[in-house]
């Protein structure tokens, strides 16, 4: 008999489950936004590269190597991961309002009361099976698994914009890393270059052949530029350090994996752009604040939701056998029914909290998207005049060598004065400094360029 009752009662909560029932709040609708068709500063060359692991691209087995690592072992990413895992958690709960929550609870006693039993000691065993049910008639619970399934994806989303920012960054660490090594090798040659002529100067002042105003010079200029050396120690220790953090590392774990001096990394091909459209749609971050937007969107029909009325059905079967008694049946059937009548615009505060938060969502979504758009043409405007400025550089170099070996022959013929020499030689430094910045800043643009496309 209890067995059919509660077969019954379930089967009552499975139809009832199934019963049409609207759902308040708005419908989410993506919000269209006017696009431009073209790019205002396409001015990078459109070569045939794989838009996907782009960092590949700069042909650097090490930097291939450090991104592994990150991806594997980056902690903050680890933490990205765990959210999305929270999502899904958080999504189960808001599903489990949409069915029957069933128990059951098993009591067990053994005493003597007193007179109620006529002082005769009892046992009672009593086992049963209880199961209530919300009847989500006007969406509120299905507003939530809404809102938890945008949750989802966009925790999603974070995790692969953070992936990409990671990869950007480690590339980026990477390359100034190597750019301070080459400034580093660069001080180097020149301050042994420039101790020379100081100790050939002094040497020849001795012998009366030059002036102690030349000596003087020469050591200002070569003691200078040895002074360079310890900052640009300071600063690769630095990027080391920032290096390994991204890598979940302790400071100076890859030390020897990038003792060893290597050129700055190039991009032998840079990935074609698409049109404006189909970077938005493809941007992670992008995708983060749509699918918020869509998740407040939702939040707004579960506020509204309270201010309806709530149904919730429940019932209760058991058995009951003492030693006093024979066995007997207990069940019960309720219903509920709540409808907020005087609150003082304590639930209208929440509807109208929902829907400043949507209404926040919705610009910070329009914000993300020109956001997009102006990233990757700021990236691209600056990749290509650094370009140019990289070529002019390389010429300016090429120049200052010819004019400091011009200016060391005609000095060792005694056609020119010595400060010719120095200054010949302070000025190709200088400029092989500059390009050597500015090689590494095209390499960073580039890869800046590839972050903002959206895609690893």
């Amino acid at each position: 008999m209890i067995a059919r009752r509660f077969g019954f009662c379930i089967c009552l909560l499975a139809w009832l489950l199934c019963l049409p029932g609207c759902e308040v709040g708005p419908d989410y609708v993506k919000p269209d936004m006017d696009l431009p068709e073209n790019w205002t500063q396409y001015t990078v060359p459109a070569t045939a590269a794989s838009i996907k692991e782009w960092w590949k691209s700069l042909n650097d087995p090490v930097l291939d190597k450090l991104v592994e690592k990150a991806l594997a072992n980056n902690q903050d990413r680890q933490v990205a991961e765990a959210r999305i895992r929270e999502a899904r958690a958080g999504r189960l709960t808001a599903a489990a309002k949409l069915y029957p929550q069933i128990g059951s609870d098993v009591q067990a006693a053994h005493g003597q009361p007193g007179a109620l039993t006529f002082n005769e000691t009892f046992d009672i065993y009593q086992p049963q099976l209880d199961a209530t049910f919300e009847i989500d008639l006007f969406g509120g619970n299905r507003r939530a698994v809404e809102a938890q399934d945008a949750v989802i994806e966009a925790r999603q989303a974070a995790y692969q914009d953070f992936s990409l920012s990671l990869i950007a960054e480690v590339a980026s660490e990477y390359t100034t890393y190597r750019e301070l090594q080459l400034r580093k090798s660069l001080t180097d040659e020149t301050v042994e270059t420039q101790k020379a002529l100081y100790d050939l100067n002094e040497i020849r002042m001795k012998a009366g052949l030059a002036s102690q105003l030349d000596t003087s010079q020469a050591e200002t200029l070569y003691r200078t530029t040895e002074a360079q050396a310890p900052l640009i120690d300071r600063q690769l220790a630095e990027t080391g350090f920032r290096l390994t953090l991204l890598l979940g590392e302790n400071p100076g774990a890859e030390d020897a994996e990038l003792k060893e001096t290597k050129p700055v990394p190039a991009f032998t091909a840079l990935p074609a752009l698409s049109a404006p459209e189909s970077i938005i749609e493809q941007r992670p971050d992008v995708k983060v604040a749509e699918r918020t937007l869509a998740a407040n969107t939702a939040l707004q029909g579960v506020a509204i939701s309270e201010l309806y009325p709530k149904i919730t059905l429940s019932g209760l079967f058991g058995l009951q056998n003492t030693n006093l008694f024979p066995e007997v049946e207990t069940y019960e059937v309720a219903g509920d029914f709540a409808l907020p009548i005087l609150n003082f615009g304590s639930i209208q505060g929440q509807v109208d909290a929902a829907d400043a938060r949507q209404i926040e969502a919705f610009h910070a979504y329009k914000q993300s998207v020109l956001g997009a758009l102006a990233d990757v043409e700021t990236h691209m405007s600056d990749l290509a005049k650094e370009q140019r400025r990289q070529d002019d550089l390389e010429k300016v170099v090429k120049s200052s060598e010819r004019t400091y070996k011009l200016a060391r022959s005609r000095y060792d013929s005694g056609l020119a004065p010595f400060l010719d020499v120095l200054d010949a030689q302070e000025r190709l430094y200088n400029n092989q400094i500059e390009l050597a910045a500015t090689t590494g800043n095209a390499t960073r643009y580039a890869i800046a360029l590839s972050k903002a496309l959206g895609v690893y």
